[in-house]
């Protein structure tokens, strides 16, 4: 990871899809059928799936939505995981008491 880098992109793509495409697969749905859920086209949402785009805020919400979990308790999983997988530089820790 790039040390001037507070997250490493590459790593949490990879998180972030491989966790969408374990819960998709969990819940029995195609992406032509997350599709049909969300309107994001079954291509990008292959792409996400294979850690090779990212997801804006927006398409993550719908994904989540559709899959039936909670965003924000999803990207406590995956910042767990990337945390662990060492992909977050630990020049600074924010806590939620900083949110508005």
């Amino acid at each position: 990871m790039d040390a001037d880098r507070l997250i490493d992109a590459d790593a949490a793509n990879a998180i972030i899809g491989a966790n969408l495409r374990a819960l998709r697969a969990k819940r029995k749905l195609s992406r032509a059928a997350m599709h049909e859920l969300t309107g994001i086209p079954a291509i990008t949402i292959r792409r996400i799936e294979d850690g090779k785009r990212d997801a804006p805020a927006v398409v993550l919400l719908a994904l989540c939505q559709a899959l039936g979990v909670n965003a924000g308790e999803f990207l406590d999983h995956v910042q767990r995981e990337l945390k662990e997988a060492g992909g977050i530089h630990p020049r600074r820790t924010g806590s939620s008491d900083d949110l508005p």
